[in-house]
């Protein structure tokens, strides 16, 4: 449209700092540089698709080597050494959590209280806090609550009563040390 209209009305564009000729060879030339990158990101795809093919056909054929260099020397480290491949390792048993470090209440009000806590800095990966509770000068320690972070609000928590509050991190393996505890009249 604009190429079209300052060649229509030159009298009145008489000098635009870019002719209508540059202008049309430089759309052109736009058009057809827009298409190689196209035809190149086409082709580029195709490329990658292929790659990746052959990729998980390498891997899965790798894998049956190895497995069959496993099966067939049964598992000798020494042999399969010379394969470039040391064999399987033996699994590691998961630990448990370490013990829960930085309890304190945050936040309390008639009927919850809000905890935060640091995680363990040992053990095994932590998978779920079990916070649990009890009376003061009672030794029955019951559930009061489940947090995958390390910060949790009870509600609905019995008034007038002082309860003790303390943390276990918990994973596959079992449960780490208690945490400290903390006190709260709620």
């Amino acid at each position: 449209m604009l190429i079209g209209g300052l060649r229509n009305h030159a009298e009145e564009f008489p000098s635009p700092p870019v002719e209508s000729d540059r202008l049309e060879a430089t759309l052109h030339a736009f058009h057809s540089a827009r298409f190689s990158a196209q035809e190149a990101a086409a082709q580029a795809k195709i490329a990658t698709r292929e790659k990746s093919e052959v990729l998980t056909r390498l891997v899965s054929e790798i894998k049956s080597n190895i497995r069959y260099a496993e099966n067939t020397c049964g598992g000798h480290h020494a042999t399969l050494k010379a394969l470039g491949w040391g064999g399987r390792r033996p699994k590691t048993p998961m630990k448990t959590p370490g013990q829960v470090e930085g309890l304190k209440i945050v936040k309390e009000g008639p009927g919850w209280v809000e905890l935060r806590w640091r995680k363990p800095q040992d053990g095994g990966d932590v998978k779920a806090y079990r916070i649990e509770r009890c009376r003061l000068g009672d030794e029955t320690w019951s559930i009061a609550g489940m947090s995958t972070k390390t910060s949790v609000r009870l509600e609905d928590q019995e008034r007038g009563v002082t309860w003790m509050y303390h943390i276990i991190a918990v994973n596959g393996a079992g449960d780490g040390l208690y945490s400290a505890m903390v006190e709260a009249v709620l």
